[in-house]
């Protein structure tokens, strides 16, 4: 049963990765390329071009974090989140939840509120720290999301390697 579940995390942690990664490439293709100009800039006078970044690198690198959370903000792995059951009946804008209902959470809607964000232009290219939401929260919060953040960050800033030519 452990291995099942371990299974399972990291199965899951492997698919948000490969998505956010797809994502930003989707971005490099079809947004304004200025964020790639400036990540490239903070790159080359962190780490140059004779060597790949390593986690060390990291508190270096505000932007390229700022680029990997607007990853999971921008196109969530999953529009739904994980599912919760109220322990009580609640009552929400005049709507009444009863006891042990399954509320789904709407990850794609709450990584665009306005309250959190103010108006988002949705273009992949405007940087701010999401919320929680994209690994779920409370309990049932992603176990694997240090590792698909961690993942992406390392392959992330690579892709402006001289290895692997210049965008």
């Amino acid at each position: 049963e452990l291995a099942f579940e371990l299974g399972t995390m990291i199965d899951a942690a492997l698919t948000s990765t490969t998505d956010g990664l797809i994502w930003f490439v989707v971005a490099c293709i079809t947004q304004d390329q200025g964020f790639i100009a400036k990540a490239r800039k903070g790159l080359d006078a962190v780490v140059g071009r004779d060597r790949l970044p390593v986690s060390e690198d990291k508190p270096n690198l505000p932007y390229i974090t700022a680029i990997v959370e607007e990853i999971f903000r921008w196109r969530p792995a999953g529009p739904e989140g994980v599912p919760h059951l109220n322990r009580k009946e609640e009552v929400y804008n005049g709507y009444t939840i009863p006891k042990g209902s399954v509320i789904v959470p709407n990850v794609w809607t709450i990584s665009r509120e306005k309250a959190l964000f103010g108006a988002i232009p949705d273009d992949g290219k405007t940087l701010r720290a999401p919320p929680a939401v994209a690994f779920g929260y409370g309990r049932r919060t992603c176990p694997s999301r240090h590792f698909a953040r961690n993942a992406i960050w390392i392959v992330l800033p690579s892709c402006y390697g001289d290895k692997f030519g210049d965008f």
